[in-house]
């Protein structure tokens, strides 16, 4: 293990923006994640854990603190019966390679997650969704060091206080900041339905009447559908953070307020789009909203700020199009587009990447 001086994050994120951090060190074990921490508290310094760097905004001004790249890799059959695997993937793992091993043996769970950015470690942090299946769905436990004690622990999927988006690993008021994932263990089935609820599907397969729907083909068309939407971010002109905006969920009256809106503003096919897609956007706590949705009807789709931009195929994502883009440019397009969408609808928008450094 090699502790670095002003290494800079540009190529370890998926925006391809920010400074160097003061110091960095990539790890591969649980022994150097221990060691690489006690150097941090020595120097009194921050500590910020590095997965695929698919979900973080970078400061220009960098870390001035420990960025610590988790490498953990290898995946293992914990246990296997004549309905699912138990399988055990390191938090370093790249996430669609994990989830196209899990689809070559035939395991359900996973499908509809393909072509997301990132690494497995950050899947549970975040609780990563995509197309009607989400983490918290697959997860049996998460093992982590406590950064404050050194200490293994192993948290159970209910332990986790998953919910949109969101885990005890990501909750301020909880656990941010806290842990370190070091590995994921998924109870995967043999056998199961696959979903196919959303209308991106179903229309890829009725424009491939010749192509069988089964896990193989479903992760093709999420792939082909992702890609369509928007460019997966493998150098600076592609980069992005994913979906840059989220927000919470909502309640009935709250969505039928936004709907309203919609049809007062003209937007009468928006309206009847929420309308029909009320079962599909229905989660525990309520409805889910989408944030493309305001960005699109407000006008904002290709709106460049900078070296960035929003893309015009997907209003939900902002796009490095320069290549030479700064966190300043993205950030701030992503405040013009939430005080509109606050003014104009009383939604308030989040930003979903995490902030590193000073902004």
């Amino acid at each position: 293990m090699k502790i670095l001086e002003n290494v800079e994050l540009k190529p370890y994120t998926s925006m391809f923006v920010g400074g160097p951090a003061r110091y960095f060190v990539e790890v591969n074990t649980e022994s150097e994640i221990v060691e690489a921490i006690s150097f941090a508290k020595k120097k009194n310094l921050r500590i910020f854990i590095l997965g695929g760097g698919s979900n973080i905004l970078v400061s220009d001004n960098g870390f001035d603190g420990l960025v610590i790249k988790v490498l953990i890799l290898g995946t293992s059959l914990v246990k296997e019966t004549e309905e699912f695997a138990d399988i055990e993937a390191g938090a370093g793992e790249n996430w669609d390679d994990f989830v196209r091993l899990t689809v070559e043996k035939n395991l359900y769970g996973l499908e509809n997650m393909s072509h997301i950015p990132g690494n497995v470690g950050a899947s549970v942090v975040q609780n990563i969704g995509c197309y009607g299946q989400e983490v918290l769905e697959t997860v049996l436990s998460v093992k982590l060091i406590n950064i404050n004690t050194l200490e293994k622990v192993i948290f159970e999927n209910k332990e986790m206080s998953f919910s949109y988006r969101k885990s005890r690993l990501n909750d301020v008021g909880l656990d941010k900041g806290k842990y370190v994932v070091t590995s994921v263990t998924f109870r995967l089935n043999k056998y199961g339905n696959l979903n196919m609820k959303y209308g991106d599907i179903q229309k890829y397969f009725s424009e491939h009447p010749n192509i069988r729907p089964d896990l193989q083909t479903v992760r093709d068309a999420i792939i082909s559908i992702r890609d369509n939407k928007f460019p997966y971010p493998d150098n600076p002109r592609r980069g992005s953070c994913g979906s840059f905006w989220n927000a919470d969920v909502v309640d009935k009256a709250t969505y039928e307020k936004i709907i309203l809106k919609l049809r007062e503003k003209g937007f009468q096919d928006k309206a009847e789009e929420m309308e029909k897609k009320k079962s599909v956007f229905t989660v525990a706590q309520g409805f889910k909203v989408v944030p493309g949705l305001f960005v699109e009807i407000l006008g904002f789709k290709g709106r460049p700020h900078g070296g960035a931009k929003i893309l015009e195929t997907h209003a939900g994502i902002i796009n490095n199009y320069s290549g030479q883009a700064t966190a300043q440019d993205v950030f701030e397009l992503s405040q013009e587009v939430i005080e509109i969408v606050y003014k104009e609808f009383g939604v308030k928008l989040k930003i979903e990447p995490e902030l590193v450094g000073d902004f």
